[in-house]
């Protein structure tokens, strides 16, 4: 295989915690890095830090602006530039062209279900919602609407058909697009040099409901706000077994992806954007808080890089893999990114988390919902964590100090005081974050308000 420019993929598992993926991901070959970490809590933040080598308060990348809008140039970008074939397939909302991070990219594709890429799919609701006729006219006149319209025909009439299981309560979040996102890559022509793929696999994410013949319990609905809140009105085991059936088909779908992978790409970089809590110090989900099971995450590295990278004790993160891809490349990084490359044998730097406070949808339902403002006010402030070799420690949304995971590092608040001085701002333009009504009951459909 050609080397001139090293084919790479970077796939991000999503809501995959790490003990989850040590106990179901053992086929998984390549470099693994045990002590690697997520820049945040949640999607939006860890993509924004993956994507620009920055932690993202320094791009201004929290919940509170969605739409990926910072000056600073993209991986995606970067490698488009070098003259790389820039392709992906997200299945996640968040995640998609609605809110600007095609940018890069020659394509950018998802599953028929996620809204985000309404120039291409047929949206039904809308459709519905606007057409004359009553009953099972209107969704005729849909159907005629795929093939007469400027749409992709076959995906728009798959997101009705998905609509109208939903609506049955048939198959309602069964497969969150990992079987699309095999027919994506096996339909994909990908040349011996210069491909960049990104994939994001939204399987391990809530609600809970893995595929028939997966699920070893009943379905867990999860609601960001209120479970954050109240927790859950069933046994946590019996919610955490329904996530790990999710995360046992994770493991059987990208398996199946993976072996497509390898036989095109010189490099895979196998990660987790941030993972999911059960009650671990009353936390629950990822909407609050920058606890240990949600910011410890897998990094992989397979293919020939995997011989190549430098095992370390030391911690890893998000921003290494931007770098670390770049540096694969050959292309140079930009000015002022932070993280080093795994191929460096300097990795001893301590890495950063952050928490930005709440998503403004999930306050202004809090205040809807009558919760006290004191706890609204301590669920929405800023909080940060540092990761050394010696442990991980976080400031909890209750008090400024210090709750310790792990072994104890006792100039831990000095070493995050030093790297919070350090933050730069990288400006970011005035883009308006308008989508559809579509895109917005989807985000609150998979507790994002």
């Amino acid at each position: 295989m050609s080397c001139d420019k090293p084919n790479i993929a970077v796939v991000v598992l999503d809501t995959l915690r790490k003990d989850s993926f040590d106990d179901n991901f053992d086929w998984l070959n390549g470099q693994r890095y045990g002590n690697a970490w997520s820049t945040s809590h949640g999607t939006i933040p860890a993509h924004a830090s993956l994507f620009t080598g920055y932690y993202s308060s320094e791009v201004n990348m929290t919940f509170a602006s969605r739409m990926f809008d910072c000056d600073t140039p993209t991986l995606p970008e970067l490698l488009s530039e070098s003259g790389y074939h820039v392709r992906g397939f997200s299945c996640n909302t968040n995640i998609t062209p609605a809110f600007n991070w095609n940018r890069g990219f020659d394509e950018l594709s998802g599953p028929s279900h996620i809204p985000g890429f309404e120039t291409d799919i047929l949206d039904w609701k809308q459709f519905i919602e606007t057409v004359d006729g009553d009953g099972p006219l209107r969704y005729l006149k849909a159907i005629s609407a795929c093939f007469a319209r400027d749409c992709k025909t076959l995906p728009s009439l798959k997101a009705g058909l998905n609509l109208k299981l939903e609506d049955a309560g048939i198959g309602r979040y069964g497969d969150m697009g990992g079987g699309e996102a095999i027919e994506w890559i096996r339909s994909s022509s990908f040349d011996t040099s210069g491909e960049f793929v990104f994939l994001n696999l939204m399987e391990a994410h809530g609600p809970y409901e893995a595929p028939g013949g997966w699920a070893t319990t009943d379905p867990v609905d999860t609601d960001g706000v209120r479970t954050a809140l109240d927790g859950y009105d069933r046994p946590l085991d019996d919610v955490r077994q329904a996530y790990e059936d999710e995360v046992r088909y994770l493991s059987h779908i990208y398996e199946q992806i993976f072996d497509e992978l390898t036989e095109t790409m010189d490099m895979i970089v196998t990660l987790s954007d941030h993972g999911e809590a059960f009650g671990e110090q009353g936390v629950y989900q990822h909407l609050v808080g920058l606890q240990t099971e949600l910011c410890h995450v897998p990094i992989v590295v397979s293919g020939d890089a995997a011989t190549r990278v430098k095992e370390t004790e030391n911690p890893v993160s998000l921003i290494d893999v931007f770098q670390t891809v770049l540096d694969f490349a050959s292309v140079d990084r930009p000015s002022g990114t932070r993280g080093v490359s795994l191929f460096d044998d300097t990795l001893n730097d301590p890495r950063l988390t952050q928490y930005h406070g709440l998503v403004s949808r999930s306050r202004e339902r809090m205040e809807r919902e009558g919760v006290p403002t004191n706890l609204i006010d301590s669920l929405d402030q800023c909080l940060s964590g540092v990761v050394t070799r010696n442990g991980y420690q976080f400031q909890t949304p209750d008090s400024d100090g210090f709750r310790i995971a792990g072994a104890p590092d006792e100039d831990g608040e000095s070493v995050l005081a030093s790297l919070k001085k350090s933050l730069v701002d990288v400006k970011s333009t005035d883009v308006s974050e308008d989508v559809s009504k579509n895109v917005e009951q989807h985000l609150r459909d998979l507790g994002y308000a």
